[in-house]
This record gives C-alpha cells, sequence and structure tokens, in this order.
C-alpha cells in the first residue's frame, strides 16, 4: 500500500512594520502562501526512499525520506536575515498525518531557518517514532506543541538577535508527553528572552550557550509542569542557573558547573515528599540568610529503580523555612 506524503502548511511575510505585529499575525490575506501540494509517495513495507524541493522566491523547502523510516524536511529563508518579505513565516504541520498513517515508525524532523519570527503549530498522530523540530536562526517565536501525541517532541530553538528592540522573546506550549527542549544561540543572545510552559510528561530543559542578560528587566523563564521534570544549564556566560528562573522541576544536572541555589528556587521546585535532586555539580552553595546546612548520608534510587552512591540529604535552615536537597556534592562541614 502506498501512501502520500504532504508537508506543511506554509506561509511567509513581514507584517511588523512598526514593532507591533508578529508572525502570529500572518494569513493567506496579509503573506504569501507557498504552495506545497506537490507530493511523492512510497510502500509502507519500507522499500522506497526519495527527495523532492521546492523553491518560491526566496523560500526553500527541501524534503528527504529513507526506507528507514527518516522523514528529514527543512524551510529556508536564502535571503538576508530580516529582509522585507522574509521576516515571519508561519508553519502548522496539521499535514503530517497524511503519511504517519504508515505502518513505519516514522522519524519526522522539520528544520526552519533563518526567520526573524517564527510561529510554528505541531499536530501529528500517535504512531510515528521520534519528532524533532528545530528553529535556526530566530530573534522571536510562538512555538505551540500542545496538540500533540503523548509521546513528547524534541525542540531546539538556536536564537540569535540583532538589539533590544521589536521584541526577542519565544513563547514555548509543551506537549502533553516527555518533551526535550534546549535553547542556545547565536550572536546576540544577551537580548534573548522566553517563557515556556512544559507542560505534563517527565521533561528535560536545557539553557546552552546563552549571554548573560543585557538588562535585568528580561525574561527567562520555565516552568516544568506535572512530571519528573530536569533542568539542565551548559556552557553559559554566567555557569550558573542564576539568570534562568525555573519553577516545578525535580532534578537539576549542573553538568560539572558550580551551583547557587537561593530560597526561591527551593520553595518553587521539588516538594516535600519528593525533594529536590541536584547532580553533577563542582561546587553546591545556598545563597540567602541561611542559619544551618547539615547533611548525611542517602539511599537514592531513581525513577529507572537504579540505586546511585554517593548521594546525601541536605538540609538546608531559613529563619521561615526549612529545605530538603538530596544531592551528590557536599560540604564537609555539613556532614553531621
Amino acid at each position: 500500500m502506498s501512501i502520500e506524503i504532504t508537508t506543511t502548511s506554509l506561509i511567509t511575510g513581514s507584517t511588523n512594520t512598526d514593532g507591533s505585529g508578529s508572525a502570529e499575525n500572518l494569513t493567506v490575506e496579509n503573506g504569501h502562501e507557498i504552495d506545497l501540494s506537490h507530493y511523492t509517495t512510497f510502500d509502507d513495507q519500507g522499500n522506497s526512499e526519495g527527495a523532492w524541493t521546492i523553491v518560491d522566491g526566496d523560500t526553500t523547502v527541501a524534503d528527504r525520506f529513507n526506507r528507514y523510516g527518516d522523514h528529514e524536511t527543512s524551510i529556508t529563508n536564502t535571503a538576508d536575515w530580516n529582509d522585507d518579505g522574509e521576516k515571519e513565516i508561519f508553519v502548522d504541520t496539521a499535514d503530517y498525518e497524511h503519511y504517519v498513517q504508515s505502518t513505519l515508525n516514522t522519524n519526522l524532523s522539520l528544520t526552519i531557518e533563518n526567520y526573524v519570527d517564527v510561529n510554528l503549530h505541531t499536530t501529528y498522530l500517535e504512531n510515528t517514532g521520534e519528532l524533532q523540530f528545530r528553529i535556526e536562526g530566530a530573534k522571536r517565536g510562538t512555538i505551540d506543541l500542545s496538540d500533540g501525541r503523548s509521546g513528547g517532541v524534541q525542540l531546539d530553538i538556536v536564537a540569535q538577535s540583532n538589539g533590544p528592540s521589536w521584541g526577542n522573546m519565544f513563547e514555548v506550549t509543551g506537549s502533553s508527553g516527555s518533551d526535550r527542549v534546549a535553547i542556545g544561540g547565536k550572536e546576540g543572545t544577551e537580548y534573548t528572552e522566553f517563557s515556556m510552559d512544559l507542560a505534563a510528561g517527565d521533561d528535560w530543559f536545557t539553557a546552552s550557550v546563552l549571554n548573560a542578560p543585557a538588562s535585568a528587566s528580561q525574561i527567562r523563564f520555565v516552568d516544568g509542569g506535572d512530571g519528573v521534570d530536569t533542568i539542565s544549564i551548559h556552557d553559559t556566560e554566567a555557569g550558573t542557573l542564576a539568570e534562568v528562573d525555573f519553577v516545578n522541576f525535580e532534578i537539576i544536572s549542573a553538568n560539572e558547573h558550580e551551583l547557587t541555589l537561593n530560597e526561591d528556587v527551593l520553595s518553587h521546585n521539588g516538594t516535600q515528599d519528593a525533594p529536590l535532586i541536584v547532580e553533577n555539580t563542582t561546587e553546591l552553595n545556598f545563597a540567602g540568610d541561611v542559619e544551618s546546612i547539615t547533611a548525611k548520608e542517602y539511599d537514592y534510587v531513581n525513577d529507572h529503580g537504579v540505586h546511585k552512591d554517593g548521594y546525601y540529604e541536605v538540609t538546608v535552615d531559613y529563619d521561615d523555612a526549612s529545605y530538603t536537597v538530596i544531592t551528590d556534592s557536599v560540604d564537609d562541614s555539613w556532614l553531621a
């Protein structure tokens, strides 16, 4: 049986001419709708492969699929970044349904590159393999994964900016599954802002290669939502989590960085019944008016039932509250 493959709904344009518009405003009336009626077919027994390309002005859509169930689509602005008419893009992946009905465990990948403002809405079925979305070179965007499947999504944002004006915010809504969301950048990431709600599932959030904010008023916020969520910090300029506000996370992976936690972090992550877990830090510190810190050995078994040695239960007392952290890094002075 052959399956038709069609691609996404796609509109480009520049509605933001005075700082007040965005890719969310793009329609077929005010933008340029690209004809993606081109399609190909493949046998769902997995014995075909192919590729096609559409060039429409400064937009190139390239599509490749193989017999192993990998399907990659890229949408690229081939003009200069921030060129009039190619600043914004709206993509709706609803048409993926036409081919993921195949019996293949299809792995889907979509890359959107060199647009200032990206509006991505994802829709897909339950029977696909891996789902990966990559936004490369955007200054701002709205990414909505909430209409997706329960299996989760991988989203990578590589931001860039030319300054503080006209908006630098990425708004992300996660799926009901276990998403892996990463934000990093090229040049100008000191202006990058984000507000993310990762919703349900055991999500993983990573901030990587971001410059420290240019202004104290900038927003860098992520809500882990329900589930056992992990926040991971990599090679940022600050080298800590201090520049990201985060709530409803159960695990912090410091990736061999020194880490300082304040009372705001402790009160909004982990719970009394399931304390915050801090792993892979070279040195753990606590900020604020700390009255005492004590630690004792802890028998830690992770969510996969694996026992992990070298963990401690740390109790941090402030004048108005007490918090418990499970960690693999302690100061000798904390040991009772």
